[in-house]
């Protein structure tokens, strides 16, 4: 009897913490640095609400992309193996353009679609005018 009632601890135990694991958040953050040719305009193409830009003394931009992700970590390093969060540039006339392309697919694991929140810190030339998709925002 006590035997038994040992069992269906250690189960319950068990069970709980993979659950627990399941249910895990965990976060990253990813730095990219772009030379931006001397362009006087940044486009960032980013589908994100929370997109904070700040000037600084150099002639490169650097983005510093903080993605919270509902998952485990083991997920989350995968996807950034893969590509999911890479960055790419484009150039044209005096705007230089940069997004992720691997944003725009959704991801399911186990038959769920992700879940994650992407956060963006830009770093950009004084004086350089900086627009993000479907808004404007000057350089502060």
């Amino acid at each position: 009897m006590k035997m038994a009632n040992k069992s269906i601890i250690i189960v319950a135990l068990f069970s709980f913490s993979t659950l627990l694991q399941a249910q895990q958040n965990c976060e990253k953050t990813l730095v990219k640095s772009f030379d931006i040719q001397g362009k006087t305009t940044v486009f960032l193409d980013f589908e994100s609400q929370s997109v904070k830009v700040v000037e600084w003394d150099s002639n490169t931009a650097r983005v510093e992309m903080t993605i919270a992700f509902e998952g485990n970590e083991n997920t989350l390093k995968s996807l950034i193996t893969v590509g999911r969060y890479n960055m790419v540039s484009t150039s044209n006339a005096d705007v230089f353009t940069i997004g992720q392309p691997g944003l725009q697919r959704s991801v399911k694991v186990k038959g769920t679609e992700v879940k994650e929140n992407i956060s963006y810190h830009v770093s950009v030339p004084k004086g350089t005018k900086v627009k993000v998709k479907d808004s404007a925002v000057g350089a502060l």
